[in-house]
């Protein structure tokens, strides 16, 4: 049976992620994106985080992120600008079912409690069997859950038309060198 291939991510600083590969396995982390002086050093490290992912999986059908809202100061500007990355990069890779799930809905699904906090995440992420390291890798995973349980109901038979596209895309391109490398020789 094929998975959908889904990538789910607490965006930030700190950012956690979880990924359902198409063989239907899970895995997560946490990565510590750069905090140099400027932003721009930070959204270039999340946009290639991005495109190794891709690089990795080889495709993604689908993207889910934590909507943070009313975050203290600095850190709502860094979670925004991060965001924007991941639509751009969204966009450019023909990856059209990306959304984001309210946090009080995640908190919810994942504990009861729509203002459960850190600790709740990550004791419910451990609870159903993931072995989180932080905070933000238990979000990732809760996103990953709560997409992969069919709480959004997907539009599949569009995802799916989405990935034969791509994959006849990806099959012309191969096509195409092909012949400039016999034309070259």
């Amino acid at each position: 049976m094929t998975h959908r291939i889904v990538l789910a991510l607490d965006v930030g600083t700190a950012l956690g992620w979880a990924v359902q590969r198409a063989d239907g396995s899970v895995e997560s982390g946490r990565v510590e994106l750069s905090k140099g002086n400027r932003q721009g050093v930070r959204l270039h490290a999340f946009r290639v985080w991005l495109v190794d992912q891709l690089t990795r999986l080889g495709e993604i059908d689908t993207i889910v992120w934590e909507h943070a809202f009313r975050q203290p100061g600095a850190a709502n500007e860094v979670h925004h600008n991060l965001v924007g990355v991941l639509l751009d990069f969204a966009e450019r890779n023909r990856i059209i079912d990306y959304h984001s799930v309210d946090v009080k809905a995640l908190k919810g699904f994942a504990t009861g409690n729509g203002n459960a906090d850190k600790d709740a995440m990550v004791a419910a992420a451990r609870a159903a069997g993931y072995p989180v390291r932080s905070h933000d890798e238990a979000d990732a995973v809760h996103l990953l859950r709560y997409e992969i349980s069919g709480r959004r109901v997907a539009d599949l038979p569009r995802l799916h038309e989405a990935r034969r596209k791509r994959q006849q895309q990806a099959k012309r391109r191969r096509a195409a060198n092909q012949n400039q490398k016999v034309t070259a020789a």
